[in-house]
């Protein structure tokens, strides 16, 4: 029987009429009594099947239903010391989810599988998936993510005192009038901090 396989002809592709297992349902099931019945009908006659796995097929189906969802980052990111993440960004930065309209109005974006990177203090990119989604079908499932460090660096500015809550008809005077503020920030946005940025 084993030379029967190994040199007659191939067994073909098992094919499962959609109508046949379509219950209204967004997921088709084909157990383990149907699945013997449609693997036994390729065999010799002298073939006994001991098993099948898996024991059924599911699988979700839709028609058409889609959504598309904004990428959100799950793990943990931490630059080398004196750096921080300035930014992060996904290309593509959406996906299109397929799945039932119930679904779909469940969910506000999509996440990436866990990742952990540490220590770094120049730009990294790479390819990261999309975690998955119960009974739905995500395009594209894998996205590059780039990940941009900068340097900290540490700035003085002088800020005027505000004074609030004044009755009317009176005015307020500080002195000093001005304060020194030391502050830690990324050297990409260095140049774009100014007073306005702090009230005292």
């Amino acid at each position: 029987t084993i030379a029967a396989y190994l040199y007659g002809e191939e067994l073909s592709t098992i094919k499962l009429p959609f109508a046949n297992y379509f219950k209204g349902e967004q997921k088709c099931i084909v157990n383990t009594n149907e699945l013997n019945k449609l693997v036994a009908a390729q065999l010799y006659s002298s073939s006994k099947i001991l098993s099948i796995k898996p024991e059924r097929l599911e699988f979700p189906f839709n028609q058409g239903q889609h959504k598309r969802l904004p990428i959100k980052f799950r793990g943990t990111v931490k630059p080398a010391d004196s750096y921080h993440l300035a930014r992060i960004t996904f290309s593509p930065d959406s996906v299109m989810v397929y799945s039932s309209q119930q679904t779909l109005d469940s969910l506000q974006n999509v996440v990436t599988e866990p990742v952990n990177i540490l220590d770094f203090n120049d730009t990294i990119s790479q390819k990261i998936r999309i975690e998955s989604i119960k009974g739905s079908k995500i395009v594209p499932n894998e996205v590059r993510m780039t990940l941009y460090p900068d340097i900290l660096v540490e700035a003085t500015i002088n800020v005027p005192i505000t004074p609030i809550n004044v009755p009317e008809g009176m005015v307020m005077r500080t002195f000093p009038s001005q304060i020194q503020v030391n502050y830690i920030i990324g050297a990409a946005r260095y140049h774009k901090i100014s007073q306005k940025n702090f009230m005292v």
